[in-house]
């Protein structure tokens, strides 16, 4: 009984001495209402090198940057509900060649870096960002800002052999 005591004085004690009573003063922080895509998307290809790592045993996995070797992008900053994109062509110029032929669009890694505080939604099945998924076609996310507003941008990744 005394150890149960014990333990309630103490989580009372927790929940009282962990809580703020500053309710004026505080800076009022920016609302971003940005929702970009801030840089060039990059592309990478993940395979298994056929090595097993020494802490578990399980096979290596690599993941090596495919060069973009062109690209175009359409944004109107001031077009809110227009559809901007990016339409970037990939090379596997720095994969080995032993595992060139691996190299697959509908295999592929694609990697963003959004406004300040926004957040990446797929849209219509497009794979999930930063795991292999299928870029064979155009893929549509939105993204959107902290203050809630949002677009729709188009990303379609062109591999070159």
């Amino acid at each position: 009984m005394k150890k149960y005591l014990s333990i309630f004085s103490i989580m009372l004690f927790a929940i009282f001495g962990m809580t703020s009573c500053l309710e004026s003063g505080l800076d009022d922080l920016e609302s971003f209402d940005e929702a970009d895509i801030t840089n060039w998307p990059v592309v990478y290809h993940r395979y298994y090198t056929g090595d097993n790592m020494a802490v578990n045993g399980e096979q290596q996995v690599k993941q090596i940057q495919l060069s973009r070797t062109q690209g175009e992008y359409d944004f109107d900053e001031e077009n809110v509900t227009g559809n901007p994109y990016f339409n970037i062509t990939v090379a596997p110029n720095n994969v080995p060649e032993e595992e060139k032929p691996n190299v697959d669009a509908k295999n592929l890694v694609v990697v963003l870096s959004v406004s300040t505080a926004a957040t990446v939604t797929p849209v219509d099945g497009a794979p999930k960002l930063g795991v292999p998924g299928d870029w064979s076609k155009p893929n549509k996310y939105k993204i959107t800002a902290a203050n809630g507003t949002s677009r729709i941008w188009t990303l379609t990744v062109n591999l070159a052999k």
